[in-house]
């Protein structure tokens, strides 16, 4: 798949993927992925609540993980770069 499709028809089950959303006319992109509120149980139970399910992407120095507070909309799978040579 190779065009944007809707938030709706996305993966929820870790997969990274592409989000988009349109910011006053910009289109904002993220690397993101769905994590469930089963997901946090199995991970730290007691450190997160039912506000933090939902997508994810990481923090601007790729380390950190940062819940996206607006809603992506649509989403694209990422490319292949498994064949990128330096």
């Amino acid at each position: 798949m190779n065009t944007w499709q809707p938030i709706e028809t996305a993966p929820k089950d870790g997969t990274e993927i592409i989000t988009g959303f349109d910011s006053a006319t910009v289109w904002i992109c993220h690397v993101a992925w769905w994590k469930s509120w089963e997901d946090w149980m199995e991970l730290m139970p007691e450190a997160h609540s039912k506000d933090e399910c939902g997508w994810w992407s990481y923090t601007e120095n790729s380390v950190g993980q940062t819940f996206l507070d607006n809603k992506p909309t649509h989403w694209i799978e990422l490319p292949d770069y498994t064949n990128i040579t330096k």
